[in-house]
């Protein structure tokens, strides 16, 4: 009788990354697309994008915008998610422009070339083949998002990596919102916490433990002076 194999229980990166490759599957479908397109490019006019992605004004309102579209709530995370993925798609799309081995095909709409050039540029530009058989979907709006950016070279990108980078002022975004999902237990936030809070973040970046700052503080005042010999 053979052993029953083991249960596979999913980590939490593993769902993650799950419900990132099923992004464009269906949850963008049904005109979704376009709607998003729509609002992220109003809010790149309403100067609510800082460095190469929104600010957390702009992607709060492009949650209450979506929501009031659609009927559906998505989440900050798919929102990002959706941000790098058509930015990455319009950068490669502006490549396919300057390649010499592909020709423009106004009627189709296309760029064509042989099947083992789309494969060899594929190596080096990642996803671009997709637009063998399909050209880049809303480029008008996808060309406010992006356009500046890589004119104005801050879209530093190396294809083979697969990723674009975040600008610093996105990484802090990033790091501020795990910190709030961390931090926020719905409780009140007391003084005496906020205090401590920003105690530790100082001494995070001064390299020193929490409990080691001004320990002198907690002894009487006629033995701190002895203390500090």
């Amino acid at each position: 009788m053979e052993a029953a194999s083991p249960c596979f229980t999913p980590s939490l990166p593993d769902l993650i990354s799950y419900s990132i490759m099923k992004d464009d599957s269906g949850v963008w479908g049904d005109g979704k697309l376009k709607i998003v397109c729509e609002i992220f490019a109003e809010e790149v006019r309403g100067k609510n994008r800082s460095g190469t992605r929104l600010n957390r004004v702009g992607y709060a309102n492009v949650i209450a915008k979506f929501k009031e579209r659609t009927g559906q709530t998505y989440t900050k995370l798919q929102f990002k998610n959706k941000w790098d993925k058509l930015r990455k798609d319009y950068s490669n799309w502006k490549q396919l422009g300057k390649e010499t081995r592909c020709n423009w095909n106004a009627v189709k709409k296309l760029y064509e070339a042989p099947g083992q050039w789309w494969k060899k540029i594929n190596h080096q530009f990642k996803g671009i083949s997709k637009f063998k058989d399909k050209s880049l979907e809303y480029e008008d709006e996808l060309s406010i998002m992006f356009e500046d950016i890589r004119n104005t070279g801050d879209d530093h990108w190396a294809p083979t990596s697969g990723e674009l980078p975040q600008d610093s002022e996105a990484q802090a975004e990033d790091e501020i919102d795990k910190d709030v999902n961390v931090e926020d237990d719905g409780g009140e936030d007391t003084p005496t916490s906020s205090k401590e809070k920003r105690r530790c973040v100082v001494d995070k970046e001064k390299g020193r433990q929490p409990n080691a700052i001004h320990q002198t503080d907690s002894l009487p005042l006629e033995n701190q002076a002895e203390s500090l010999y």
